[in-house]
């Protein structure tokens, strides 16, 4: 064991020394104070378990890094941490892996002027489950993309959201292999304009459905299909609204 303390103008060096030959454990810490100035180091080692830890800690005017690792042999779990915050701005980024359900997590966080910023994901092996989101918001502009998967049902979301002066679009899909539904939406509004456009299929039956919906000046405008293998029944649908005029056509060759 070996410690070392300086101190000069409020400043403080520590670091610290340890190991024992049996578990074989390691420590060595540093830190450094001068002016709120904190730096911290430190790092643990042992052979049993194999976990390695690192830690960096540092503190000025009103900024923080925090980065920390961790990783175990028995589950093989790894820990990233950076954690940065200067002038209101936080950065966020960890990682998570563990051998066993070989999960994977990222996270980024990012805050500066109202503006917010996440993506982090998620991998699972068993289920295989992969998520991943992303969300920015700026002078009232929004971003929103997550993803979704699984094996055994095999689902698939993506979303993505977007508001901007009064702008929205949407547009997010899922797939399932049991149904196999496959749904995609795409809407937007802007100065009282708005598109929707989305599709459902189904391979019992077959269904396809395609909607698209735009009101602009009153104006309504709807066509929608569907078919059906079974009954193979076939619906098309346009609807024109404007000025309380209103044209309606379907077919139906069943």
């Amino acid at each position: 064991m070996v410690h070392t303390v300086g101190r000069s103008n409020s400043k403080v060096i520590m670091v610290y020394a340890v190991e024992c030959s049996n578990s074989k454990v390691l420590m060595v810490y540093a830190v450094e104070r001068s002016n709120s100035e904190v730096l911290m180091v430190y790092a643990v080692e042992r052979l049993n378990s194999k976990v390695l830890m690192v830690y960096a800690e540092e503190c000025s005017n009103s900024k923080v890094l925090m980065v920390y690792a961790v990783e175990c042999s028995n589950s093989k779990v790894l820990m990233v941490y950076a954690v940065e915050c200067s002038n209101s701005k936080v950065l966020i980024v960890y990682a998570v892996g563990s051998s066993n359900s070989k999960v994977l997590m990222v996270y980024a966080v990012e805050c500066s002027n109202s503006k917010v910023l996440m993506v982090y994901a998620v991998e699972c092996s068993n289920s295989k489950v992969l998520m991943v989101y992303a969300v920015g918001s700026s002078n009232s502009k929004v971003l929103m993309v997550y993803t979704v998967e699984h094996s055994n049902s095999k689902v698939i979301m993506v979303y993505a959201v977007e508001c901007s002066n009064s702008k929205v679009l949407m547009v997010y899909a899922v797939e399932c292999s049991n149904s196999k539904v496959l749904m995609v939406y795409a809407v937007e509004c802007s100065n009282s304009k708005v598109l929707m456009v989305y599709a459902v299929e189904r391979s019992n039956c077959k269904v396809l459905m395609v909607y698209a919906v735009e009101c602009s000046n009153s104006k309504v405008l709807m066509v929608y299909a569907v078919e059906c293998s079974n009954s193979k029944v076939l619906m098309v649908y346009a609807v024109e609204h404007s000025m309380s005029n209103v044209a309606c056509n379907s077919t139906d060759p069943s």
